[in-house]
């Protein structure tokens, strides 16, 4: 909505529907069990997120600890990214932005496995060229569908604050767990 007067908020990534659809549209064919999800984001049609991830973030901490999962997520961008560089300044921003309901600690990229995620992935074509630059764990009350889409929103929005990029980032969220939806 567009009130005269009040600064419009940008607009926010689609990435809880999609993965939501994707979702339901899996369970009407039988039995899924998510583990993870890639996300291939368009950094220049991503807006400031952070009232919306703060908006979100107390709903998390309702879950209950016994559902706890550690993620492991990945970032994968063209080399003159150079996001490597920029890893510490890139936590720090997800920690902000998760208030402070997920934990997030750095890994090297290069020795990081993806558990529950094959590759290659669909849409290779788009992610052609982009190399694994950034690894994370990150530990979180519940693995749900809703957790990965919020931990990808949050890693991207962090990704674009602080390195203002404007091109396509693969964003891989999985779960050392399985979906217990």
């Amino acid at each position: 909505m567009n009130t005269p007067g009040k600064k419009q908020r940008a607009r926010r990534l689609p990435v809880l529907p999609v993965i939501t659809v994707l979702s339901d549209a899996l369970r009407r064919v039988g039995t899924v069990r998510l583990t993870g999800t890639h996300a291939l984001v368009p950094l220049h049609r991503a807006g400031d997120a952070r009232i919306e991830l703060a908006e979100v973030a107390d709903w998390f901490a309702l879950a209950n600890p016994t559902g706890a999962a550690s993620l492991t997520v990945t970032v994968s961008a063209l080399p003159s990214a150079d996001l490597a560089a920029r890893a510490a300044e890139i936590r720090e921003a997800a920690l902000e932005r998760t208030y402070p309901h997920m934990t997030v600690e750095a890994r090297k990229p290069a020795g990081t496995m993806t558990p529950g995620l094959a590759r290659p992935l669909a849409g290779e074509v788009q992610a052609e060229g982009l190399h694994r630059a950034l690894a994370f764990r990150c530990d979180v009350r519940e693995w749900s569908t809703d957790v990965a889409a919020w931990t990808t929103e949050v890693f991207a929005d962090s990704i674009r604050a602080v390195a203002g990029l404007s091109g396509l980032i693969l964003i891989t969220v999985s779960s050392e767990v399985g979906n217990r939806r």
